[in-house]
């Protein structure tokens, strides 16, 4: 059944590269408070089960994607919550509201225009373009504001856990790496 599934998720060469447009890695820089200061005293807490973790709890694109056009913003939020979605967005007038730290990085935006920065993550522009998912927007939304929002390229695609035995294999492979790392 698994392979069946994974026979029909099927990508053209337009999502491949808005996929590739939407990767990110791990949010790993400098704390601008913190940049170029030796601090003591602290502390670290390291998730290692955060992948499987999420791996085994989350849901993922389960079939190939369906092209959209957005009509309302009623139709956007429902294809946020309902769907896994990958999207162009532009935002004009965008300001970070969070003071620590900030989740867009100006090297995943194209057409920039007067944006500022903090080691390569986006405090404010005038205007960017980049390619996100569903999740990126909600970060994006309790961190930023903005004056103007145009969504396009839309692509959802439907919800759903990992086939029952890829589950079982990360859940074996876990148990083996704790086991063996004691």
């Amino acid at each position: 059944r698994y392979i069946n599934l994974m026979s029909t998720m099927k990508l053209v060469v337009d999502e491949y590269k808005q996929l590739k447009r939407a990767f990110s890695g791990g949010f790993t820089h400098a704390s601008v408070f913190f940049s170029g200061k030796v601090v003591e005293d602290i502390t670290s807490v390291d998730f290692t089960s955060s992948y499987p973790a999420v791996m085994i709890a989350e849901q993922f694109p389960m079939s190939s994607s369906e092209e959209i056009e957005i009509t309302s913003k009623e139709d956007f939020y429902h294809n946020l919550k309902y769907y896994c979605c990958l999207f162009d967005v532009h935002f004009e007038g965008l300001e970070s509201t969070f003071l620590y730290e900030n989740y867009i990085s100006e090297s995943h935006c194209f057409n920039k225009k007067g944006i500022i920065t903090n080691n390569g993550r986006i405090v404010s522009a005038d205007s960017i373009d980049l390619t996100i998912t569903e999740q990126d927007f909600l970060i994006i939304m309790r961190t930023y504001k903005w004056k103007v929002l145009k969504v396009g390229n839309f692509r959802r695609y439907h919800k759903g856990y990992l086939p029952k035995d890829l589950i079982k294999a990360i859940l074996r492979l876990y148990e083996n790496k704790t086991t063996l790392k004691g």
